[in-house]
């Protein structure tokens, strides 16, 4: 029969899960920003800031599809 791991070191274990999920979700952020401000500077920043959120929600959809994570 196994033993579980000590405690700590299960808590150890999610904390650095936790911090690798975070700067996970930091990366994706600034590789979206980045992408919807190009798409942005491609209309020369015309428009509203409809046209903003269609810019990053566009960057999130190709990031997404370039992770392979398209729905």
């Amino acid at each position: 029969m196994r033993k579980s791991p000590p405690r700590s070191a299960s808590k150890k274990a999610e904390k650095k899960n936790v911090a690798s999920d975070k700067n996970a979700i930091d990366d994706r952020h600034r590789r979206v920003a980045v992408l919807a401000y190009t798409l942005g500077a491609r209309r020369g920043f015309e428009g509203s800031s409809d046209e903003a959120r269609e810019d990053w929600l566009q960057a999130e959809r190709e990031i997404d599809e370039s992770d392979g994570k398209a729905s």
